[in-house]
């Protein structure tokens, strides 16, 4: 039993039928429920939108009994997305989650779109807004507003939109993913198991797909295998992630800077600064500092 997840679908991939990949990828691992991050009908690659393709292969989904559950991309947004929507209403075992909380098999799963997190405004209140306690959070964000999914209760985060990153992070397992086909992750439906897949692009690749897996026990990852890196031309090893240090020390320097003087809190944002946490990051999630 696995949850597949999968987000940014390449559409137009050359030399491929997506949507037959799709039905092949979902029938070879029969997943017993599949999770879509997002820009789902397009994503800004594609010269066209893809709603009908991705509307048959939730009618795959529905042929298969294999629950589905959805949410809104940023490339979705101005797509015709409101056809998946009604879709899915008519739909047993298809659902769109953007903002709602799902249920499947005692597991808590929140969709958060990328309108939530878009807005600064929005993302500062998502905790305020989401207060329960998740299994899983899906979502869709960018870069300098994944942050913000941090401060929600939840065990596991996978979001969509850009960068292949397998770590943890204050409390929290964080999985996200590039464009489908290039990248999907498979968690066990005990949510103590974690498959990242991704190919590489560069010629001089040994292979052309490789694995990380980890397992996940109170929250800490243990790490079954990485690519290696003789295999993995092209692609930083999932180990060798920024996201925990740059992300703990952000939250670090939140809390701190309520308590110290004018100075201090200088001090605190130039450290910041000095070990490469981007400037936008630091505007958005602390403060707003004249001199940043």
């Amino acid at each position: 039993m696995s949850i597949l997840c999968i987000s940014d679908i390449l559409w137009e991939t050359q030399d491929k039928d997506i949507l037959e990949t799709l039905k092949s990828e979902i029938s070879g691992k029969d997943p017993s429920l599949v999770l879509f991050a997002g820009d789902v009908i397009n994503d800004g690659m594609n010269s066209d939108e893809h709603t009908a393709e991705f509307l048959e292969l939730l009618e795959y989904l529905e042929e298969l009994e294999i629950t589905s559950f959805t949410i809104e991309g940023n490339h979705d947004e101005y797509s015709d997305y409101d056809a998946v929507v009604e879709r899915t209403e008519d739909l047993e075992y298809a659902r769109e989650i953007s903002g709602e909380v799902a249920e499947f098999n005692g597991l808590q799963i929140l969709g958060i779109p990328f309108s939530d997190t878009h807005r600064l405004g929005k993302a500062r209140q998502i905790s305020e807004e989401f207060p329960g306690s998740y299994d899983i959070v899906l979502a869709h964000a960018e870069t300098s507003r994944r942050i913000w999914l941090l401060e929600l209760d939840a065990g596991i985060i996978v979001t969509g939109h850009v960068a292949a990153e397998l770590c943890r992070i204050h409390d929290h397992v964080f999985v996200s993913m590039g464009s489908y086909p290039g990248q999907r992750a498979v968690i066990s439906t005990g949510l103590d198991e974690l498959l990242y897949q991704r190919r590489a692009d560069s010629f001089f690749a040994s292979q052309d797909e490789y694995e990380a897996e980890v397992k996940i026990e109170d929250g800490e990852l243990t790490w079954i295998r990485d690519e290696e890196e003789s295999d993995r031309v092209g692609l930083r090893g999932l180990k060798d992630s920024n996201y925990p240090d740059r992300f703990e020390r952000l939250i670090s320097a939140k809390k701190r800077v309520q308590d110290v003087n004018e100075d201090e809190e200088r001090r605190i944002i130039e450290d910041l600064l000095d070990s490469g946490v981007p400037k936008t990051h630091i505007r958005e999630y602390i403060n707003r500092y004249d001199f940043l």
